[in-house]
């Protein structure tokens, strides 16, 4: 609620410091900062323990654990704390809310994200049926054995409790020239298992210099984490070019065949990677 009261009403801890500074002036053990934009105080860590704990110790370190790595606060990626200059107290971090929880608390429901330079990917979806997929019969059975994965991996990993044993989500790799249906097999994957279909393009992914790459995949994988979303990435060539024309030390040149860690990352809550290549690699 704290985190939450800026966007409903502004003033809201102006008023609350006003009760106890009528004639104005500072109230450090308060907390809050001031925003770019915003006038009034956004609620820091120590607001949360003044307002929940007060002097009360014990209570203050409760208040703490609640933003810790191990909460589910944080695991479910709900709100955390801003981090702060060294040296300076953590709980001096602003209390920050994740826009898409912020949105279902104010709106009732969360809208698809929007293609941007922090998530380069496209909502799509397809009104063709499965009949309208031309495919080889072996082809076919492997795309529905991808589909009863997706619709049924949550009885294989949480009632029968293989997920201690088995890693979660799908790696699927698609490959064919263009118009043999790998952008459509995607999107009727996601519409037979009411999952959304995002179509990633890498090449506002992938970075000729050191590091940038998995970077900007680690912040694609944590738009995704928990949402059921099945990604395609087109044109995964990108992630296996080779890399030429080095210039500085910063730049790298990344052998044809080697995928960046992040790829390889085991996102809770998302059911797919689909790989898309035009060209066969050897």
């Amino acid at each position: 609620m704290l985190a939450l009261a800026p966007n409903l009403h502004p003033g809201f801890f102006r008023s609350i410091l006003a009760e106890h500074l009528p004639e104005g002036g500072d109230f450090p053990e308060f907390g809050g900062v001031k925003g770019q934009n915003h006038r009034d105080i956004l609620p820091t860590g120590e607001t949360a323990q003044f307002i929940l704990a007060g002097d009360d110790l014990e209570k203050r370190l409760e208040v703490q654990r609640l933003f810790g790595t191990d909460h589910w606060f944080h695991k479910k990626g709900i709100l955390h704390l801003e981090a702060v200059p060294t040296g300076e107290p953590t709980m001096s971090g602003r209390i920050n809310l994740d826009p898409e929880v912020l949105e279902m608390l104010t709106l009732g429901s969360v809208s698809k994200p929007r293609f941007s330079t922090d998530f380069p990917a496209e909502y799509i979806q397809t009104g063709m049926d499965w009949d309208d997929l031309v495919l080889s019969t072996s082809t076919l059975r492997q795309i529905r054995e991808i589909e009863a994965w997706v619709r049924h991996q949550a009885t294989f990993f949480e009632t029968w409790g293989m997920g201690k044993r088995v890693k979660p989500g799908y790696r699927v790799l698609f490959h064919g020239p263009p118009g043999t249906g790998k952008t459509l097999t995607a999107t009727l994957l996601g519409k037979s298992t009411c999952r959304d279909v995002f179509k990633i393009d890498l090449s506002m992914v992938v970075s000729k210099y050191i590091g940038e790459t998995e970077k900007n995949l680690a912040r694609l994988f944590d738009k995704a984490q928990n949402k059921d979303w099945i990604l395609f990435f087109d044109e995964a060539d990108a992630l296996f070019g080779k890399r030429t024309g080095i210039r500085d030390a910063r730049q790298v040149r990344q052998p044809r065949g080697e995928l960046p860690l992040a790829a390889h990352r085991n996102v809770p809550g998302l059911d797919n990677f689909g790989f898309q290549f035009q060209k066969q690699h050897r």
